[in-house]
């Protein structure tokens, strides 16, 4: 299947990128069955490592894409759509990215609408994957910026120095009461796994694209809910903050979602960007929490 969306296809020029990359995905002691899974995939066609435990340092003079998926679905059939949308994209981002940050955004995006086509389709074609779908967080890091394409709950954050931002925003029931102004009793109520966007559920789906300008020493988290739902953003930043080795971090992300109840799939991925030419951040490069409601910003 050809990618949909109107721009010749190219071959990225060089953007050398060092990375040290940590990820694991675990199934955790309450499930059967592991329904998440993520990538770590050189843009210039180079190895795809997922979903075995990775940890190693990558180099890339394409750059490197990154995801997160967390499949849905009953009858613990979650993983076949979070395999189904793990190979779509690996096979996508394999092929590179095209020139020029927006143009590759858009790329992006457009590799998660191809994603949510299969799905949709298998799922109409076989009635026991009726309903099946998945949330996915995918991040390319190329020259000195960050790209971001986001369906559902699974999340990106980036630790600058001491301050942990959540720069992605989460498409669920409980995100959209909070920016309704909700209280926490009412918020109480609210079913903490509805998703309000995810890939399959229709056809089309339409992601959060976003770019990050990075600096020196920054650290790169994504993660599904199953370690966003049970530490908090102050216990994920102390554990970064104490682990400078991904790897360590990595170890130390997932020990803690399982202490805390281990409810559901946990999988984290642990970037320590070390490309030669970033700059060191400087206050004006403060992040803004993305998932934070308007009204509570002001």
């Amino acid at each position: 299947m050809r990618r949909a969306f109107a721009m010749p296809y190219r071959r990225p020029s060089p953007c050398p990128v060092r990375l040290d990359v940590a990820a694991r995905t675990e199934t955790g002691p309450r499930r059967m069955n592991n329904e998440d899974t993520f990538l770590v995939v050189d843009l210039a066609g180079g190895p795809r490592h997922g979903p075995a435990p990775f940890a190693g340092v990558v180099e890339s003079a394409g750059g490197v894409g990154l995801a997160v998926i967390d499949g849905m679905g009953g009858q613990c059939v979650g993983d076949v759509p979070a395999g189904m949308t793990a190979d779509a994209l690996a096979r996508a981002l394999g092929e590179g990215l095209p020139d020029g940050a927006d143009a590759a955004l858009r790329c992006l995006g457009a590799i998660l609408g191809q994603a949510s086509a299969a799905v949709f389709q298998a799922s109409a074609r076989q009635m026991s994957l009726r309903g099946i779908g998945a949330t996915a967080t995918v991040a390319a890091i190329v020259g000195d910026r960050l790209l971001l394409a986001q369906v559902g709950d699974t999340r990106a954050y980036v630790l600058r120095g001491e301050r942990l931002a959540q720069v992605t925003r989460d498409h669920s029931l409980v995100h959209e009461y909070r920016a309704l102004g909700a209280t926490a009793e009412q918020l109480a109520a609210v079913p903490a796994n509805v998703v309000t966007r995810a890939i399959g559920v229709k056809e089309t789906v339409e992601p959060d694209l976003s770019i990050v300008a990075l600096r020196a020493g920054d650290v790169l988290l994504l993660c599904s809910d199953g370690l966003h739902g049970e530490i908090g953003d102050d216990a994920v930043a102390r554990i970064l903050r104490a682990s400078p080795a991904p790897a360590d971090a990595c170890d130390a992300l997932v020990a803690a979602a399982t202490r805390a109840g281990g409810r559901d799939n946990i999988t984290v991925v642990v970037t320590a960007v070390e490309s030669d030419g970033l700059r060191p951040p400087a206050p004006e490069d403060a992040l803004e929490d993305r998932n934070l409601p308007v009204w509570k910003k002001r």
